[in-house]
């Protein structure tokens, strides 16, 4: 099967909370990230093209970051789901960017 993704993505180990513009509507960790997206675990449903804020430390800093549901995979009582970030400020791409390319991550 042939690679769709645009970033490569490394494995990490970030608790996070998604949230929709007010409130925090659910927790999960993210267990791989890339420039362009992030690989997501959580108990909380979401439909493919949904919209959420993802928060998260890295680094000693806190992330925010708009994403969309790319795609969604259940294991279980666990979802899985793949999101693209979307409209990432520059600075935050930068932080992102850093991580990624550190010799060794989280």
């Amino acid at each position: 099967m042939s690679e769709k993704r645009k970033y490569p993505r490394i494995r990490c180990q970030f608790f996070t909370e998604l949230c929709d513009e007010d409130s925090t509507i659910g927790v999960g960790e993210i267990f791989d990230i890339s420039d362009g997206g992030a690989g997501l675990e959580s108990h909380t449903p979401f439909v493919v093209g949904q919209k959420t804020l993802i928060k998260f430390m890295l680094d000693g800093e806190l992330i925010v970051l708009a994403a969309e549901i790319v795609r969604v995979e259940g294991r279980l009582r666990r979802k899985f789901y793949g999101v693209k970030f979307v409209g990432m400020l520059p600075e935050t791409t930068e932080k992102v960017d850093a991580f990624v390319k550190k010799p060794s991550q989280a």
